[in-house]
């Protein structure tokens, strides 16, 4: 008998110490264990009073063991902590009736008149305090089972299946204890303390975590897939609907949908491609009510390798694959604008070669062009090839000077000058036919602060454009005026004018709409008023003319030159 009695107690501490769950689960075992321990030595004992000794010790456990078993359930059931709480006092005067069935030898109080059979069982009568153990322990057995009553008829789906496993426990409880003190069992037998030990393995055995999971990991999942954005379909494995979520219902257009009574081509005819009712395979880019849509199908098998449902997650690219179109572009941008910038390092440092060895070629060809028309004053045929070679040199000039500006990072000197001075000494430097009228509107005090190297290159090109623009003349006008902390000067022509598709290139590098041209031009322009953190528009029609508006910064605290080159300018030209 000790040798079976410690083979049981072995098996309960290996049991102890495999089963997962809290410290409290395992806590009940070892109780358990030593409940039915304390049973099977009464069993065992020769004298009487160690039969009488171990039935104290194991009654003792009778009241204070089930009550805690008690609480490890409500625990474990995830209920209210308030209701955990409260279930803490109970066990007070569990603990006061274990205490008094210890010392029940000394006063008696518990039970009188105890008798032991001869297989060493202990018939007592119950006094007053002995019932009210008893009565105790039942109304926690009622109070624990109205809780799991209430949890398992109530609307909530959450718990119910550990609810009735739980109910179950403690109705198999409740029976053998009843059983054990109304002597039921044969011979009298004590069977409460074995049914306990049972009972407290297999709660601890089935893991209330892994009925937690049973419980909230299907509506977590559920209420998962209602919030995603993409449409979720289950259907089974013959693509009869089980399930759609929020999204796939505001796609179909279907909210109420049976289960299995409809199949998937019922609802989504225009996605999905079918051959003999089935589907070929996932699909992506399908377009469905100005939409894009991408397909993709998951089968779910079961443990015996049979396909039990399928889910269909039904994706919206439209907004992706616009979003890429949209980066796509991008990119292509800035690879242009760094293959722009690049290619412009490198003319850059080509220009100011090509413009500094051509600079004293064109100086040669103007001292020998001034020399020969000196020396040939009175021959009219030949000042008209002379003029024309001026021209010539003129435009070469030009070109490097344009180059020279291009490729010549130059931080500007911004004085204060009279606008009307500029603008005389930039018609000094192009010829200006006499079919072209030149119009002023500002006031002669009119002063902007700006470079004057810088502003000279812009207006000479500004102003040259608009003579090639007018082939059989036409009229120049130059308007200026205030505005808030900024000067604007518009030059305009009444030319042939700038198609709208050119419009936009015209301040690219290298790019020109004339035969002759460098397409150097107005990109230096543009140059020059960005460095004066200005800004340069253009308006345009064609067939009436074309203006260029000028906007840069009134710089008030600018000084003005004195004694310049500029000043006697203005006195010759005004």
């Amino acid at each position: 008998m000790s040798a079976g009695v410690a083979f049981v107690m072995a098996i309960l501490v290996w049991l102890r110490y495999r089963i997962p769950g809290s410290i409290v689960g395992g806590f009940l075992i070892d109780l358990g264990s030593i409940w039915s321990l304390t049973y099977l030595l009464q069993i065992i004992s020769e004298t009487p009073a160690d039969i009488e000794l171990w039935y104290s010790i194991q009654t003792a456990f009778s009241f204070l063991v089930p009550p805690l078993f008690m609480v490890y359930l409500t625990r474990y059931f995830e209920l209210d902590v308030k209701t955990i709480k409260r279930s803490i006092p109970i066990m007070v005067p569990s603990l006061a009736f274990a205490v008094l069935a210890l010392t029940n030898g000394r006063h008696g109080l518990m039970w009188s008149n105890s008798v032991i059979t001869p297989n060493n069982q202990v018939v007592v009568k119950h006094s007053v305090f002995g019932f009210a153990a008893i009565l105790h322990l039942y109304v926690l057995v009622v109070a624990v089972t109205y809780l799991f009553m209430h949890m398992i008829l109530s609307k909530r789906t959450l718990y119910k299946t550990r609810a009735v496993t739980f109910l179950l426990a403690i109705a198999i409880f409740a029976v053998t204890y009843a059983l054990s003190v109304m002597g039921y069992f044969p011979n009298q037998r004590n069977m409460t303390p074995l049914i306990f030990n049972l009972l407290s393995s297999v709660i601890a055995l089935v893991n209330p975590e892994n009925l937690y999971k049973i419980d909230v990991l299907p509506l977590a999942y559920e209420s998962l897939l209602d919030e995603m954005n993409d449409a979720a379909i289950i259907a089974d494995h013959e693509y009869k609907l089980i399930w759609l979520n929020d999204a796939a219902k505001r796609l179909t257009g279907f909210t109420d949908v049976r289960f299995l009574d409809m199949r998937l081509w019922d609802i989504l005819p225009d996605i999905f491609y079918f051959k003999n009712r089935r589907i070929i395979e996932e699909k992506t880019g399908v377009e469905y009510m100005d939409r894009v849509y991408d397909l993709r199908i998951t089968s779910l098998i079961d443990d015996w390798g049979q396909e039990r449902v399928r889910v269909f997650i039904i994706r919206d690219m439209t907004d992706v694959l616009e979003y890429s179109k949209r980066l796509e572009r991008i990119v292509e941008e800035k690879t242009k604008e760094l293959r722009d910038a690049e290619r412009l390092v490198i003319i850059g440092e080509t220009t100011m070669m090509v413009g500094h060895d051509l600079r004293n070629p064109l100086q040669v060809l103007k001292g020998l062009s001034y020399s020969l028309k000196k020396r040939h004053a009175d021959n009219p045929e030949a000042l008209e090839v002379f003029e024309k070679i001026d021209k010539s040199i003129f435009y070469m000039d030009k070109i490097v000077s344009d180059l020279q500006a291009f490729g010549k990072k130059r931080e500007p000197d911004a004085r204060l000058y009279p606008l009307k001075g500029l603008l005389n000494n930039a018609f000094t430097q192009i010829q200006v036919p006499e079919d072209v009228e030149i119009e002023m509107e500002f006031p002669e005090d009119f002063m902007v602060a700006v470079d004057w190297y810088l502003i000279q290159r812009l207006f000479i090109n500004l102003l040259l454009n608009a003579v090639q623009a007018m082939p059989d003349g036409g009229k120049i006008s130059v308007n200026a005026h205030k505005r808030d902390d900024a000067n604007v000067i518009m030059i305009g022509d009444t030319g042939i004018g700038i198609s709208e598709e050119n419009r936009d290139n015209l301040f690219i590098p290298l790019h020109t709409t004339k035969a002759k041209g460098t397409g150097l031009g107005l990109a230096v322009c543009k140059k020059i008023v960005d460095a004066h953190n200005g800004s340069i528009e253009v308006e345009s029609e064609v067939g009436k003319g074309t203006i260029f508006i000028i906007t840069l910064p009134a710089f008030t605290s600018v000084t003005a030159p004195e004694n310049t080159l500029l000043d006697m300018v203005v006195e010759e030209t005004s």
